[in-house]
C-alpha cells in the first residue's frame, strides 16, 4: 500500500527517548497523550478545543503546547527552559517530567535525574494525602524515569565503591522475599527516601549521576546482583523459596503478566519464571548471592522470618548499620503509622491489592494479606510442583539457607 505525502505529514513527531505518555496521565480533563499528539502534528483544531478547557490558564496552555513542539522539533535545551517556567500546581508533574526528558535529551542527565527526584517527592506527598491524581502521576513518573535510564544506559558504568559520604547499601533480594518490608523500615528509621534501580515511585539511583553528599542514608533496591555492586556492602533479604514463588505468582498475576494460577499450573509457572524473568528462578538467584558472599563480597543476609513483625530485630539491624550514630526514628508506634500511610498510598496498585480476582481452584491462597504469613506452601505445591522446584535446583538452596534438612522432601511432599 502506497503512503501519500499528506499521510506522512499527518504523523506526529516523536518525543525523545521513546517517551509515551501513559493512558491515565492527564492535564486537567485532557489526556496528556492526546495533547502531545495534537501538539506534535500540529492539529490546530484539536488544540483549540483543548485550550477552551483552560479559560483562566490559556496562556499557560499555549506555553505548554509550544514547549512540546520545540522538544519534538529537536531543540531540547530550549524546551527544558520552557518547561521549567511552568510551575503551577496543576501543571507541575507533567511539566517536570517533560522537562527532565528535555534535559536528558540535551545531555544534562545529572540535572534531569535530580528533577525526577524532586518530582517523585511531589508525587509521593500526593499519594500520602490520597490525591485523586496520584496513580496517573505515578505512572507518568515511572515512564519518565524509564526514559532517563534509557538515556543513561549507553554510558560506561563506573567501577569501585559508590562515592557517597553517608550510609549506603544496596538491598538485593529475590522478589517477594522481604525487599519492600526491609526498605520501608530503613526509610522510616533513617528518615530517608527509598531509592530503586527500576522505574518506580521510588527515587531512581544512578551510579553515574548521584549526589555525593545527599544528607541522608541511601538504600537502593534491586533484584539483580550486578557485577558493579560487588564493591559495595549489600543487604540481601532471603525467604523460603517455596513461599516466595507462590507469592511471586500472585504478584505477577495481579500485574497482568501471569495466567498460570490454577491448580496443576504451579510447576509451569516456575518454568515460566526461570525462562522469562530477568532475575531467573529463586535457586539461581540465591546461589549467585551465596557464591558471591563465599568469594568475599560483603553480603549480609536478612531472613524474612526474622524481621516480619519483629520491630526489635529490625531496630537492632538499624543500630548496627548506624555504627553507633543515632538512629533518627526508633519508635514502634511511629513505624506502624508510617506503614499505614504507605498502605494508603499503595492501595490503588493492583499488585498490592488484597482483593484481586482469583479462580476458585487457584493454588494461591484466597486469604492472602499484605505482608502476612498466609502462604502455606504445602497447600500450594502438588507433586509436579515439588519435582519442578527440585529440578530447578531449589533443594540445594533450601538446605544451604536452613529452610530444609531433608534432601528428599520433594519426593514426600
Amino acid at each position: 500500500m502506497w503512503v501519500t505525502q499528506t499521510q506522512i505529514k499527518a504523523r506526529p513527531l516523536a518525543l525523545p527517548l521513546g517517551f509515551e505518555a501513559p493512558e491515565a496521565a492527564r492535564l486537567g480533563r485532557i489526556g496528556l497523550r492526546a495533547l502531545i499528539e495534537a501538539a506534535t502534528l500540529p492539529d490546530r483544531d484539536t488544540l483549540a478545543a483543548m485550550r477552551a478547557e483552560f479559560p483562566l490558564e490559556a496562556e499557560t496552555f499555549d506555553r505548554f503546547v509550544a514547549a512540546i513542539g520545540v522538544l519534538a522539533a529537536g531543540d531540547p535545551a530550549t524546551a527544558a527552559t520552557a518547561f521549567a517556567e511552568l510551575e503551577r500546581a496543576d501543571w507541575r508533574v507533567p511539566a517536570a517530567i517533560l522537562g527532565a526528558l528535555a534535559l536528558a535529551a540535551a545531555g544534562s542527565l545529572g540535572p534531569a535525574i535530580a528533577l525526577a527526584h524532586r518530582t517523585r517527592d511531589v508525587v509521593w506527598a500526593s499519594g500520602m494525602a490520597g490525591a485523586a491524581g496520584h496513580p496517573a502521576d505515578r505512572a507518568l513518573l515511572k515512564e519518565g524515569v524509564r526514559c532517563l535510564q534509557q538515556a543513561e544506559a549507553p554510558l560506561p558504568a563506573p567501577t569501585g565503591p559508590v562515592q557517597v559520604t553517608s550510609l549506603f547499601r544496596y538491598v538485593v533480594g529475590y522478589p517477594r522475599s522481604g525487599n519492600t518490608l526491609l526498605l520501608n523500615f530503613l526509610a522510616y528509621a533513617f528518615a530517608t527516601p527509598i531509592y530503586s534501580a527500576y522505574p518506580s515511585a521510588s527515587r531512581y539511583f544512578s551510579r553515574r549521576f548521584h549526589a555525593r553528599e545527599p544528607g541522608h542514608a541511601v538504600f537502593v533496591k534491586d533484584h539483580l546482583l550486578r557485577p558493579e555492586y560487588q564493591a559495595d556492602e549489600i543487604l540481601s533479604p532471603v525467604r523460603d523459596g517455596r513461599i516466595a514463588i507462590v507469592s511471586l505468582a500472585r504478584y505477577l498475576h495481579a500485574e497482568g503478566s501471569n495466567r498460570l494460577v490454577r491448580r496443576g499450573e504451579l510447576a509451569d509457572f516456575m518454568s515460566f519464571v526461570a525462562a522469562t524473568q530477568p532475575y531467573g528462578f529463586w535457586s539461581d538467584h540465591t546461589r549467585a548471592l551465596l557464591d558471591a558472599r563465599a568469594r568475599g563480597v560483603r553480603i549480609r543476609l536478612v531472613r524474612y522470618e526474622d524481621i516480619f513483625g519483629n520491630h526489635p530485630q529490625l531496630l537492632a539491624l538499624a543500630r548496627e548499620l548506624a555504627s553507633g550514630a543515632p538512629v533518627p526514628h526508633e519508635d514502634e508506634a511511629g513505624y506502624a503509622e508510617f506503614l499505614a500511610r504507605q498502605m494508603r498510598r499503595t492501595s490503588t496498585q493492583r499488585e498490592w491489592s488484597e482483593g484481586i480476582a482469583l479462580p476458585d481452584d487457584s493454588f494461591i491462597p484466597q486469604n492472602w494479606s499484605i505482608g502476612g504469613e498466609t502462604i502455606d506452601w504445602h497447600r500450594s505445591f502438588d507433586a509436579a510442583a515439588c519435582r519442578r522446584f527440585h529440578e530447578l535446583g531449589g533443594t540445594d538452596m533450601l538446605i544451604r539457607l536452613g529452610y530444609e534438612s531433608d534432601e528428599d522432601w520433594w519426593r514426600q511432599a
